[in-house]
């Protein structure tokens, strides 16, 4: 994948925040935060990425 600047990469995940592809861009937390359902989910994914990460 290329590497693309942070302004493409906040557009894009606006774009694709209700898509599978925001969660699998890695940097699409920057916009997902924005949105509450995304935004738990995204802290569900990365708590199961990270097993010794968790926020309550």
């Amino acid at each position: 994948m290329e590497t693309k600047d942070v302004g493409d990469v906040i557009n894009y995940s606006f774009a694709a925040q209700h898509e599978s592809e925001a969660q699998t861009i890695g940097f699409g937390h920057v916009a997902m935060a924005t949105d509450s359902d995304s935004e738990k989910h995204l802290h569900q994914m990365h708590n199961n990425n990270e097993g010794d990460h968790r926020e309550s």
